[in-house]
């Protein structure tokens, strides 16, 4: 089970769905967390251990690059967006990869290839 924070720019079903498969989820609209700044995102984030799955490249430059520890950040570079394109490749990722993997880890998510940054 891995515990998620799906960022805004993620469709909602797609949080309904992990949700389903048993995976502790908060979508942004679930804490009011729409339209926040990143910082809020990933603070709300880390207080509650969750890894951000999102669409957006800032979180990579704000927690990775920044070096701000955090749960994992899970960055999608998939087309389209749709919830039947992106669930497959999310749950082919979580049945091989901890949540403890992820802590202090930048994922870039593609259709057929994982890029994994740990610092420490």
């Amino acid at each position: 089970m891995h515990r998620l924070f799906i960022d805004q720019n993620v469709r909602i079903e797609v949080a309904w769905a992990l949700r389903e498969d048993g995976h502790e989820v908060v979508h942004a609209s679930d804490a009011d967390l729409e339209r926040r700044d990143d910082e809020s995102i990933l603070r709300y984030a880390n207080a509650g251990g969750l890894a951000i799955v999102t669409f957006d490249v800032d979180f990579a430059e704000l927690a990775f690059w920044g070096r701000q520890p955090h749960h994992g950040i899970i960055r999608l570079r998939i087309e389209p967006q749709t919830p039947s394109h992106v669930l497959p490749i999310l749950r082919r990722f979580f049945t091989t990869h901890s949540q403890e993997s992820l802590k202090d880890s930048l994922v870039v998510l593609a259709e057929n290839k994982v890029r994994i940054r740990r610092w420490e």
